[in-house]
């Protein structure tokens, strides 16, 4: 099962892990019942959203505010499971809340992992021994039934619209503190997608633009240090290289990030931080 994934340049930043708040996951009566392509609900902790976004005439505007709230419980439920990688309940948590933001073959994974971890790891598991886990598997089977229906296919706008809101709450550099690319794949790639429009130029049109993760002391707030580049990312290896290489044509570009309103943001050029 793919769909949209990001890759990361270089390194990754680190944070103090924190306890989990509470206990998410899909409500597995309804799940099971749910016809295919339908949406799971979910159980306790959905009660907690119910009325963000309730005074917004925005229906966009609902769904970001929905998804912050799903988001910021996700990251608990993050360093809770990379804290103790045998946490299975941490796991399935980060499975309902990657749901709920959209990130469905995420979802699929720490489901997956959810399950692996409830076995210490000892084993390899068939797709037919995942979805059949007496605690997990009524997830994952409403996933494969949403997979057969259409691929998991995710909404641009929509992440990009999210992205735009934590923007808008200088927030906006936690898609490199926060390894969007391994954590939020579908919305790192819309918004990676949608960087070199924003900075090219008539004199410097760029083909590719990511978060440099070997600037963390510059991924702050809104500030965001960037690879940019005309061409590929990375250079050609020919076979004769175990690690990617970054191609000669990447430079370095420091930005700052601005919420437009409308579900968009803007990139501005800023100076660098003095090394």
């Amino acid at each position: 099962r793919t769909n949209h994934s990001g890759s990361s340049a270089r390194g990754q930043a680190v944070s103090k892990p924190v306890a989990p708040k509470a206990i998410l996951a899909m409500d597995s009566s309804r799940a099971e019942a749910a016809p295919p392509g339908a949406a799971p609900e979910m159980a306790p902790g959905d009660e907690l959203c119910a009325g963000v976004g309730a005074l917004s005439l925005d229906p966009k505007d609902a769904m970001c505010r929905d998804r912050l709230e799903w988001y910021d419980r996700l990251l608990t439920f993050v360093e809770a499971s990379e804290t103790s990688a045998l946490d299975w309940h941490s796991w399935a948590n980060r499975g309902a809340c990657l749901y709920k933001l959209g990130e469905r073959k995420a979802s699929w994974d720490a489901y997956k992992q959810a399950v692996v971890a409830r076995t210490s790891f000892e084993r390899d598991l068939t797709d037919a021994e995942l979805i059949a886990d007496a605690e997990v598997g009524k997830f994952l089977r409403q996933l494969d039934r949403e997979f057969r229906v259409d691929g998991w296919a995710a909404d641009a706008s929509d992440d990009i619209a999210f992205f735009s809101l934590l923007v808008a709450r200088g927030r906006g550099a936690e898609i490199a503190f926060w390894r969007w690319h391994e954590l939020l794949p579908n919305h790192y790639f819309h918004v990676t997608r949608a960087l070199p429009g924003k900075l090219s130029t008539p004199e410097r049109l760029l083909e590719e633009a990511c978060p440099d993760d070997s600037r963390p002391e510059f991924q702050r707030g809104n500030r965001l240090a960037l690879l940019i580049t005309s061409g590929p990312l990375f250079a050609d290896s020919g076979g004769g290289h175990k690690r990617a290489r970054l191609h000669p044509s990447v430079q370095d570009l420091c930005v700052e990030l601005h919420s437009t309103g409308g579900g968009d943001f803007q990139v501005r050029e800023t100076a660098p931080p003095n090394d």
